[in-house]
């Protein structure tokens, strides 16, 4: 089976950019578009394989399985999270960041969390939970929802962004530099925290944090998700310019 992008009526054409150019700086990529790399029943996922290593993330128990549709996200397919335990977990890739090297993570997501609802939410995360992992997190301040990047140095240490509301679809970003780190919505980038991570091969995992036993459960609809090297402007542009499209 290939892993290369497949392209649907309404999506990019075959010779427009994607993902894939980014080449070699694009580590994983779970696309809720690539229906042939999910793997379900009555729409509860049991598998979700990436496109660039066929890296598969699965779940084993009915009940935190989450679901897929072709019409969750926008119109378009999406996997959806209850909020409660559903989960994807893979092993580390071998591509992956490991100690304080570079490396981002990237959603277009629907954040479906209320306000009044304080408990964290990661999104995607790799490593091994706080102290040793990173995330891409959903949290609460004064009631509204904002992003988050989570970065374990150790013990652990964040950046959010207060300007957007982090409700509804959006595409979100942590980008992590070997000292800083930064959260990213829709293109509006937090200031730094100064921050080495220490991060570990330990697991990849969809709709929660990487602790060893799942937490902090995404609630919400994932389109994709990108695990990347450090990427430059031009190539974040580009990313954001795709992936937007997805949005509206």
């Amino acid at each position: 089976m290939s892993f290369m992008p497949a392209y649907r009526a309404g999506s990019p054409a075959p010779w427009g950019w994607t993902p894939a150019a980014l080449g070699s700086d694009l580590l994983a990529w779970w696309d809720a578009e690539r229906s042939d790399l999910i793997t379900h029943v009555g729409g509860a996922v049991s598998s979700w394989r990436d496109i660039v290593g066929g890296y598969d993330a699965v779940q084993a128990v009915g009940a935190a399985k989450p679901t897929y549709s072709t019409t969750s996200f926008n119109g378009r397919p999406g996997v959806g999270y209850d909020g409660a335990d559903d989960e994807l977990t893979g092993p580390y890739p071998v591509s992956f960041p490991v100690g304080a090297g570079g490396g981002e993570i990237w959603g277009a997501t629907d954040q479906q969390a209320p306000g009044a609802d304080a408990t964290v939410r990661a999104a995607a995360s790799l490593g091994n939970g706080t102290a040793a992992g990173r995330a891409l997190e959903r949290t609460v301040t004064a009631s509204v929802n904002r992003v988050n990047a989570r970065i374990g140095d150790g013990t652990s240490k964040t950046t959010g962004v207060a300007t957007v509301d982090f409700s509804g679809r959006h595409v979100i970003r942590s980008i992590t530099d070997g000292t800083n780190i930064y959260s990213e919505i829709d293109g509006v980038r937090s200031t730094g925290t100064a921050c080495v991570p220490t991060t570990t091969g330990a697991r990849v995992r969809l709709g929660a944090g990487a602790s060893a036993a799942a937490g902090s459960f995404w609630q919400g609809v994932h389109s994709t998700v990108l695990f990347t090297s450090l990427l430059t402007a031009p190539q974040a542009a580009q990313l954001y310019a795709y992936l937007n499209g997805r949005l509206s």
